[in-house]
């Protein structure tokens, strides 16, 4: 599940004010209106600036994105106890479990929405002092829209670009099990990119050498790729293969601690209660 631009929808910007949120003197998210003056994530701050001069900026602050993500996170937890937040705005998931739970996996992909969606998490704890409304199959943080999108496929890379084509769509994208190299296959080169698998550098040394789509990397061998590109270069090719075998980073929930004790007579008052909830 991926929430785009989710630091300038944590910061509560409208989705009508030009503003972008900057990390290392680049841009790292970006509201809509400032998208269509051309500011783009990973520009550099004056870059953006000299695109929409009226531009509001401000530092990213991960304890503000995380802060205002926890508790989708917790509504996730209460669909799919195993998950991996990789970073706020950005949720994996083990769907095997949850999916026979619910019946399939476009039932999860729904309920996901719909619990996530809920007033109780996008427009109330997750709002936090901002406003927060419903508008058809999204929502409205602090007036910055907020459509997530959810991508099942076979693999963390797989899903994730799945993930944020279902943003463009829509509606969940599913790629059926066994088909994550055909769907990588076309692919342009640049999701590697994208995702943060592969430094710019490398990326760029594969458009110059011709291979534009992840299915042109994927038909060089890998003894070719690893003598050309090394380490940086298999992993890459690991992934335009369809062969992200990096199992999730999930936490298995911390069992139940729980005590009982049984009054030997009924407690008429809640000082009994409290001594003897004391005593345990």
């Amino acid at each position: 599940m991926w929430f785009p631009d989710w630091p300038v929808t944590a910061a509560g910007f409208s989705a009508e004010t030009p503003a972008a949120v900057v990390s290392a003197d680049r841009v790292v998210a970006r509201t809509p209106a400032a998208a269509t003056e051309g500011v783009v994530i990973g520009q550099r701050r004056r870059q953006a600036q000299r695109r929409c001069p009226n531009i509001e900026l401000i530092d990213h602050d991960p304890d503000r994105a995380a802060r205002e993500f926890e508790p989708i996170v917790r509504a996730v937890a209460e669909l799919s106890p195993r998950f991996d937040v990789i970073e706020p705005g950005w949720i994996s998931l083990a769907a095997r479990g949850p999916s026979r739970y619910f019946g399939g996996d476009l039932p999860l992909a729904e309920k996901l929405l719909a619990v996530v969606m809920s007033g109780d998490v996008i427009g109330g704890e997750a709002a936090g002092s901002e406003s927060a409304s419903r508008v058809g199959g999204s929502a409205v943080v602090g007036g910055a829209t907020v459509r997530p999108g959810i991508g099942i496929a076979d693999g963390r890379f797989a899903s994730s670009v799945a993930a944020r084509l279902s943003v463009r769509r829509g509606e969940p994208v599913m790629v059926e099990p066994g088909e994550a190299p055909a769907f990588c296959a076309d692919l342009p080169i640049g999701w590697l990119q994208t995702l943060g698998e592969s430094d710019p550098e490398l990326v760029e040394l594969f458009t110059r050498l011709g291979l534009r789509r992840l299915g042109d990397l994927a038909e060089l061998s890998p003894s070719d790729v690893i003598g050309r590109f090394g380490h940086p270069g298999v992993h890459a090719h690991r992934l335009a293969s369809g062969a992200d075998v990096r199992p999730p980073s999930t936490t298995d929930p911390a069992p139940e601690c729980r005590l009982d004790q049984v009054l030997d007579d009924p407690a008429a008052q809640s000082g009994a209660v409290i001594f003897t909830a004391k005593q345990l």
